[in-house]
């Protein structure tokens, strides 16, 4: 018992110090510099969030009015963390003055996030029989300092890799010999709760579920019934919340059919990230297939587990009489790197093979988009197993070093891409508008209209100084400014951009700040139906207009 609460207070030690090693105090009390000026997918989380909390309580839960108007949106569709944005929605409600801005937790959850990696890679090592204290620290090193989770650092729902590592502790402890108490509402209850958190991070949840549902039938712990209702009452929960919740069913209806455009590339695992201690020396960045946007299926392993790959070689005996109990595993993985990989293979920047597919399957495949990010299971998966194979394979001073050494080189690679997060979470982004000016501008009116919004082409494209994220700085102010607006960044495209063409020359209305681009099509368009008035100013790149106002000092 002493033993167990030494353990337990090691690894809650750990996770502390992993956890301050990696964000700052005002990063996650959300009250530090970092959330000054947002930027990009930060930007589009918060902005969500905003609109959300101010919002009256409507059904579905997870549905915004005064955002993405006139067509609404939902919360589910910004990448708000949905769970969260709810149970801080009904706090916001209940404690806060009406007028105040609303908290911000995506600190916090980014907290939880590393907190648990720690926990359960710790327990999952457990669970490997790996309680040897070297042994298992130099394991919990090599899967807590994966490149693959501070890569994803800015997409704060991809950060809860510790799911995986859950439902992979479920699988191993099904399948132990004898196999462990298995706690079946935990591992049933995880793609649930992800849904509401990222449904990638789900669907990966639900491999190993599935995977462990399989393989228990196989050897007898459950019966056909057993199976039929874990599997049924997980994807009944699941549905369910989605339709309480809504917006899933918008994102699967409306399909970019892109299967491909952000794949795995075969060269991936091998090729440093940029800014890990091997990229910066080589120079090496995210290999990708020209004009695809492969860098999304990024999975590089780090300096130690490929030397962990290495090292297993010598004493890789009976593979494949070891990898035969997990068959249902091992296929359920290779269809998901398959599907990482998708129709389109390459290695570097070649681009080896194209298989035609039908449109029709290419729409279905294009459910999730970043298909690439479905390799970080297979990942995990393998470093478990070098691990056990090292431990299994070697004697145990000899597999203390080479665990021992795995790790010092994956911690002198991927720390420096945890120091680069670290140091992001202490800054305030620069930003490329003059946030005084709008600010002050955005306070003058009650509701702004941006034509095109961000879905129809947005106010800053090619030919306008920034790029189109550009954007999001401004809409972050007018989304702390609490004003409805028509323009939203979101998951799926749901904009009707012929209706928003007629409003943008229909009669303005006073109170409303109009933002146009300052390109010559939109110009000319706008000049032809009378829409701009010499009264309009150019702030930023952007042409805005405001009925009873002279903006034309705006130069």
């Amino acid at each position: 018992m002493k033993q167990r609460m030494g353990w337990t207070i090691a690894i809650v030690a750990i996770a502390i110090v992993f956890v301050a090693a990696t964000l700052s105090i005002g990063f996650v009390t959300g009250t530090g510099d970092f959330w000054r000026l947002l930027q990009g997918d930060v930007a589009d989380a918060q902005i969500g969030w905003f609109y959300y909390a101010r919002d009256v309580w409507q059904f579905p839960v997870f549905y915004v009015g005064n955002y993405h108007q006139p067509e609404g949106s939902y919360v589910t569709l910004s990448d708000s963390l949905p769970l969260l944005a709810f149970a801080f929605k009904c706090l916001f409600k209940t404690f806060y003055a009406p007028g105040s801005d609303p908290p911000i937790y995506a600190g916090i959850w980014c907290a939880i996030c590393f907190f648990l990696q720690v926990v359960a890679g710790s327990r999952l090592l457990f669970s490997l029989g790996i309680r040897q204290p070297l042994q298992h620290l130099a394991a919990l090193v090599l899967l807590c300092y994966a490149p693959i989770l501070f890569f994803r650092f800015g997409q704060f729902g991809l950060l809860a890799h510790f799911f995986i590592l859950l439902s992979l502790d479920s699988y191993v402890r099904a399948t132990r010999t004898p196999p462990l108490p298995l706690n079946w509402w935990l591992l049933c209850s995880l793609p649930v709760v992800a849904v509401l958190l990222h449904p990638y991070i789900a669907a990966m949840s639900t491999i190993f579920l599935i995977a462990t549902v399989i393989e228990c039938f196989r050897i007898g712990t459950i019966d056909a019934r057993g199976l039929v209702l874990r599997v049924c009452g997980t994807a009944a929960s699941a549905i369910g919340l989605m339709l309480l919740g809504g917006g899933y069913l918008t994102a699967a209806s409306q399909n970019f059919a892109d299967y491909g455009m952000y794949s795995l590339n075969l060269a991936s695992p091998f090729v440093p990230f940029p800014s890990t201690l091997l990229g910066r020396a080589l120079g090496t960045n995210t290999p990708s297939i020209s004009g695809i946007y492969q860098w999304e299926g990024g999975c590089y392993l780090g300096a130690g587990v490929l030397t962990l790959c290495l090292a297993c070689a010598p004493v890789m005996r009976d593979l494949s009489v070891r990898l035969k109990k997990h068959r249902a595993l091992i296929v359920l993985l290779v269809l998901a790197i398959t599907y990482a990989i998708s129709n389109r293979i390459g290695f570097g920047s070649h681009e080896l093979l194209t298989i035609p597919l039908p449109a029709k399957l290419v729409g279905l495949l294009s459910i999730f988009r970043g298909s690439g990010r479905f390799a970080w299971a297979v990942v995990y998966t393998l470093t478990v197993f070098l691990v056990t194979v090292v431990v299994r394979g070697y004697s145990p001073r000899a597999s203390i070093a080479v665990l021992a050494g795995a790790a010092v080189l994956q911690f002198i690679d991927v720390a420096p891409m945890q120091w680069d997060v670290r140091a992001a979470t202490t800054q305030t982004s620069q930003p490329t508008v003059s946030v005084a000016t709008w600010s002050e501008l955005i306070k003058k009116h009650t509701k702004v209209f941006e034509f095109p919004s961000f879905e129809c082409g947005g106010i800053y494209d090619a030919d306008v100084p920034g790029g189109r994220w550009r954007a999001l700085e401004i809409d972050w102010l007018i989304a702390k400014s609490g004003l409805p607006n028509n323009s939203a960044y979101l998951t799926r495209y749901t904009k009707d951009c012929d209706r928003e063409r007629a409003l943008a020359v229909a009669d303005h209305e006073r109170g409303t700040l109009y933002l146009y681009r300052s390109t010559e099509d939109i110009g000319a368009f706008l000049s032809r139906m009378g829409a701009i008035s010499p009264a309009c100013g150019y702030l930023d790149d952007v042409v805005v207009c405001s009925p009873g106002m002279d903006l034309s000092s705006l130069k």
